[in-house]
């Protein structure tokens, strides 16, 4: 994945969070919105190569892609995490769809449907 397809796509980058994010290179972050309003964000984190302890062997590890959705049923949050080979384009798509499911009995409820229609 290249920074530049990240930009070219609406990510924003965004200082890693020292404590928190430790080894983490660069983030970006996306927000997705419809008629509603704020739907969810795609948050995007690179990692800085690193050595192996024992062999000294040098790697590089791919991005990991999280996001965090609220179900329609008590606001109760689910995180996903995408990492070891998905492209940028899966991971929206995919998100898309779950944030689009229905319920079981194929009513149009979302099973996913937080909304946060302020400005942040």
């Amino acid at each position: 994945m290249e920074i530049n397809e990240l930009l070219e796509k609406g990510y924003k980058e965004y200082s890693p969070n020292a404590e928190f994010e430790v080894g983490v290179n660069r983030v970006f972050q996306k927000r997705f919105d419809d008629d509603f309003g704020k739907r969810y964000f795609i948050t995007v984190r690179t990692f800085k190569p690193w050595t192996h302890p024992y062999t000294h062997e040098e790697f590089t590890s791919e991005p990991e892609f999280d996001i965090q959705l609220y179900s329609s049923n008590g606001h109760k949050p689910l995180n996903l995490k995408f990492f070891s080979g998905w492209s940028i384009d899966e991971v929206e798509n995919y998100v898309s769809k779950i944030f689009n499911l229905h319920d079981l009995n194929g009513k149009h409820a979302r099973m996913f449907d937080w909304y946060d229609t302020g400005d942040e």
